[in-house]
């Protein structure tokens, strides 16, 4: 959805922009809020997370794991900026939606990093979380997100996201049944997230998605913010935080992250 120029430079959106994001994520199960990052923050995250992800790739994977991932990356994000910068952790936009659907007393679960490098293949389709009470008939309201943030423009071209609107209310497929999850979706409308960088996507993680190739010459990559209402247990992929990069934190990163362990930088 779009926003006027008076919500982007107030960093708010109106009453009837909100609740019209939040009904699109109850009900599509993503809302996407466009291009609401400046640009030139984005080409700074994009080439710092490039070239973090790249040493990643060769320092902590083997060959083996790679041809298993088929090309799909994921990274726990470094601790420090840019990925840290309050726009990214704590934008007032994403966090108004967050809150208005979860209450305001969610935080962040963990930082993540989701790459298609160029020759990737189709992902498995799959939810991103259980389901807590796979015994109910009826799905809860949204308790986890993902905020998705594209480093670059996500086209058809570079492996956009396929993702599966509505699927976050079906309550009868295990999460962790792939091969029912692809059988079930071929009688199911299907949609690429094609989006511009700058965008910012608030996504349930109980949607069924899944990575697309990238038949690109161009590194397709975005960061992956996970927020969870205050209640849910905390995850154990959870970012360790530096002590100084928490001591650079605004009081609202820190209530955000207030679950997350911190190690003094001599640790490091």
């Amino acid at each position: 959805m779009h926003l006027t120029s008076e919500e982007r430079a107030a960093g708010t959106m109106s009453p009837e922009n909100l609740a019209l994001a939040v009904r699109t994520l109850n009900d599509v199960g993503y809302v996407v809020l466009e291009e609401i990052l400046p640009l030139d923050w984005v080409e700074n995250a994009r080439a710092r997370c490039d070239a973090d992800i790249a040493e990643f790739v060769a320092n902590e994977l083997t060959p083996e794991t790679n041809a298993e991932r088929a090309g799909h990356v994921s990274m726990l994000a470094p601790m420090h900026a840019p990925y840290t910068d309050a726009i990214a952790v704590e934008n007032p936009i994403a966090l108004q939606v967050m809150e208005a659907a979860m209450g305001k007393n969610i935080y962040c679960m963990f930082y993540n990093t989701n790459t298609a490098y160029p020759g990737s293949m189709y992902q498995r389709l799959h939810r991103d979380i259980y389901l807590p009470f796979p015994e109910l008939d009826h799905p809860l309201p949204v308790y986890m997100v993902v905020v998705n943030i594209p480093l670059i423009d996500f086209t058809l071209e570079n492996g956009s996201t396929e993702v599966y609107p509505g699927t976050h209310h079906i309550t009868d497929v295990a999460p962790e049944d792939s091969q029912k999850l692809l059988e079930r979706a071929q009688y199911l409308p299907a949609t690429r997230t094609n989006v511009k960088a700058g965008s910012m996507v608030v996504r349930d993680m109980r949607m069924w998605h899944r990575g697309m190739p990238n038949p690109s010459d161009t590194v397709r990559t975005m960061l992956a913010i996970v927020y969870g209402r205050g209640f849910w247990m905390t995850d154990p992929r959870m970012n360790k935080i530096p002590r100084s990069t928490w001591d650079t934190f605004s009081e609202k990163s820190k209530y955000l992250f207030r679950n997350s362990p911190i190690i003094e930088d001599s640790k490091l």
